[in-house]
């Protein structure tokens, strides 16, 4: 098991799928084969990483199981598990402008 990133929507659920609101301490696991993009549980290695993948606000540290796929910014795993998860949408305002202004 190792600790990633992922972002949920203001509603704590992912950005695709019908997938129900996550809680603090949930674990999901999907069975059967995985696919970067298509099937399987996302994470980002690093925070950096993760800025590619807004769907919302709320920053999410997870445990993810080995990821079975990676590309050079995401993976996916059969299991994750949410750690801990914080509302960031004021620093993210506060990154973009200052994006902006450079």
């Amino acid at each position: 098991m190792a600790l990633a990133y992922h972002f949920l929507r203001l509603d704590m659920r992912s950005g695709n799928g019908p997938e129900k609101p996550w809680t603090i301490g949930e674990t999901r696991t999907v069975e059967g084969t995985l696919a970067l993009c298509e099937r399987g549980y996302h994470s980002c290695p690093t925070l950096g990483d993760c800025l590619e993948y807004l769907y919302g606000p709320i920053l999410c540290v997870v445990e993810v199981s080995e990821p079975v796929h990676r590309d050079e910014r995401k993976q996916v795993s059969h299991t994750r598990t949410l750690i801990r998860a914080v509302n960031v949408e004021a620093a993210l305002r506060e990154f973009a402008t200052d994006c902006a202004e450079r």
